[in-house]
């Protein structure tokens, strides 16, 4: 008979009954992986068998890999359980298994035997293959998207740029033209004209301003590095922060679709640092260093905290996760309150596109 820690009798038969009930496959081996017996499942329900073994009908040490009893014996000689997974084919399907092997220890804590819990996780495997794939399926389509709406964008901004903003150009030397030839004496005249120029070179640089959002046309003529340094005069110009910037190469290559996604994720970034973060200095990095590709963000301002990392509302931080997973990159995000944040994102050094 054994006791509790409350000193409640268990009688070993009532432990035997619960070992033959048991829907798990269970067999018990002694310290050296000899066989002694296994419960009820076992026998009734034999397990298939790795192509090494022969199938299973009654348990006996030979219908174990010798790798199982391998590992048998480290956990009775270790005293700690082990957990793997095996497949195995039978009839053209695949079957999973989970295994565990449990040191069982006596009264004095010595291990008298160890037993081999075998489950099957084949519909458990099954739906996590399929969950992977659907998540395969959707960042597939998240890409599309992406690569459809960049053509769009770029299209849009061109005819913005180029059509909208030639328009404007020559609505301005228009203007001109009429200025220069009023009366001087004509000063009403002359300052709605003056008004006028002004008014269209503001309105000529919310154009280029739109256009650069929807696409920066420097990042297809002159590259992401000189995009990424327009990037950031602009918001250093429209803000009071103060940004460093650092690129090595200054040539770096990434190829259109990862130089684009790239420099959208860094946007958002300091999107966010602008409205959100309070910050009066941000460090930003960009260094290839011909394995790898590592973009840091920095800032001093309030930081952000964990409840706002994980946060499943942040269209922002969604959006530059979805950008990380093309890019097949690593994403960390941390802060502290009061000391700032920092994004750091690594990921391979891609090949040259055609």
């Amino acid at each position: 008979m054994r006791q509790t820690d409350d000193n409640a009798p268990i009688t070993d038969g009532l432990l035997c009954a619960l070992f033959e009930q048991m829907e798990d496959h269970i067999a018990l081996y002694d310290p050296s992986g000899r066989y002694l017996g296994c419960n009820a499942t076992s026998r009734n329900e034999p397990l298939a068998s790795p192509s090494e073994a022969p199938p299973l009908t009654e348990r006996c040490p030979a219908h174990d890999s010798a790798a199982t009893l391998e590992i048998i014996r480290e956990v009775a000689a270790s005293g700690e359980p082990r957990t793997w997974d095996e497949d195995i084919f039978q009839q053209d399907q695949r079957l999973w298994y989970r295994v565990q092997a449990q040191p069982i220890s006596d009264d004095k804590g010595r291990i008298e035997a160890v037993a081999k819990i075998t489950r099957n996780i084949t519909e458990l495997k099954q739906a996590e293959t399929e969950v992977q794939e659907s998540r395969r399926q959707l960042r597939a389509l998240s890409a599309h998207l992406d690569s459809v709406r960049d053509s769009e964008s770029m299209r849009i901004s061109r005819q913005i740029h180029d059509e909208l903003g030639q328009a404007l150009t020559c609505l301005k030397m228009d203007v001109a033209w009429l200025r220069k030839r009023l009366d001087q004496s004509q000063t009403q005249l002359l300052d709605k004209a003056v008004e006028m120029e002004t008014f269209t070179d503001r309105t000529i640089e919310i154009v280029q301003r739109i256009a650069s959002e929807l696409r920066p046309i420097i990042l297809d003529d002159l590259g992401l590095a000189d995009a990424i340094e327009w990037l950031v005069a602009d918001l250093e110009a429209r803000t009071e922060i103060e940004f460093h910037t650092v690129i090595e190469p200054e040539d770096i290559e990434l190829g259109n679709q990862k130089a684009y996604a790239l420099y959208r994720i860094l946007q958002e970034a300091l999107t966010n640092v602008v409205r959100h973060s309070g910050a009066t200095l941000v460090n930003v990095s960009l260094i290839d260093d011909g394995e790898t590709v590592t973009l840091e963000v920095r800032d001093n301002g309030r930081g952000i905290g964990e409840e706002q990392i994980f946060q499943t509302d942040s269209i922002g931080l969604f959006q530059i996760r979805e950008r990380a997973e093309f890019l097949e990159g690593r994403l960390e995000i941390s802060g502290e309150v009061g000391r700032g944040t920092t994004i750091i994102l690594n990921f391979p050094t891609p090949c040259s596109e055609a």
